[in-house]
């Protein structure tokens, strides 16, 4: 029996799966399509859950859990190898699920969702020896954290976002759910997450009746937003997605934000007065002065929202 504390119990023979949200529902549309997500998620994985308790599945199943053993109770591996080690386990058990009878039937979409709960399942059970691995990562974090909350000063005008780009609503959404990814556990909820976000500032300019952004008006306001929900670990978790999302699904939607956030994470670090509308003396000055807000904010698990 897989004794992980995420199974869950198993969904009962006939409940039906989440029925996906209305187009109908306006502004409320990305959040309702996020809560789809979450609830398929946790139905696809209380599938997977089920099948592997099955005595046919006992193969699989010991393979896994032998796996998750020799990994936590092991010797410790420096990142790069900890990454491939999983990678491989995790391709290995696709291959054998593709051909074994309880999987062999499914449908391409619904074989996915079983390896994404396959993922889910290895990367949560293994997440205290894979996530944040070290104390220089740790460090890193703490930095890059206290560095974001020196930056509180930049406003929109000084990333040169258009008002029509601007939505309180919106942009208060996404930085709830970058801050919701920080909680995550596994790969593919924190790119759930950060999918969530990114469709919130998209939705911005339409909520105010004007055209959509492109890609190059969507950077600063990602980064904006990066830097008011300030989340935890923050370079951690983008290190924790490149790594353990399965590389073969690492692709579409998911994976093109997930670029970009990682470069307004590299843009947040690496900020001057020169990629700034500021004069350097102002930026030198705000980014020196001493705020007792600073620390409070730092410790903080839930800053407040964009404005």
């Amino acid at each position: 029996v897989l004794d992980h504390n995420t199974a869950g119990s198993a969904r009962p023979v006939g409940q039906k799966s989440p029925v996906p949200p209305s187009p109908e529902n306006g502004a409320q549309r990305e959040v309702d399509a996020a809560a789809w997500i979450a609830a398929k998620r946790k139905t696809d994985y209380e599938d997977f859950i089920v099948k592997m308790r099955d005595p046919r599945a006992a193969p699989l199943r010991n393979a896994l859990q032998a796996f998750c053993k020799q990994f936590l109770e092991g010797v410790r591996h420096d990142p790069e190898t900890a990454r491939d080690l999983v990678q491989e386990q995790m391709e290995h058990l696709e291959t054998n699920m593709v051909d074994h009878v309880l999987w062999a039937h499914l449908d391409e979409d619904a074989q996915e969702a079983a390896f994404d709960s396959l993922e889910r399942y290895l990367t949560s059970r293994l997440h205290t020896r894979i996530f944040a691995p070290g104390i220089d990562a740790r460090q890193h974090d703490a930095d890059l954290r206290m560095r974001i909350a020196k930056l509180q000063f930049i406003t929109p005008d000084h990333l040169d976002i258009p008002a029509l780009h601007r939505n309180p609503e919106a942009w208060s959404l996404g930085v709830a759910a970058l801050n919701t990814m920080a909680l995550k556990t596994t790969p593919i909820e924190k790119l759930d997450c950060i999918l969530e976000a990114c469709k919130h500032l998209y939705s911005a300019p339409q909520r105010n009746g004007a055209a959509p952004m492109s890609a190059d008006d969507f950077l600063p306001v990602l980064v904006y937003i990066v830097l008011q929900a300030n989340p935890p670990e923050l370079q951690s978790n983008v290190d924790f997605i490149s790594s353990y999302r399965a590389r073969s699904r690492m692709v579409g939607e998911p994976a093109y934000f997930f670029t970009h956030l990682a470069g307004a994470v590299y843009f947040a670090e690496t900020l001057d007065a020169s990629r700034l509308s500021i004069e350097k003396e102002l930026f030198d000055k705000l980014m020196s002065a001493e705020d007792d807000n600073i620390y409070h904010f730092v410790s903080n698990p839930c800053p407040p929202s964009a404005s």
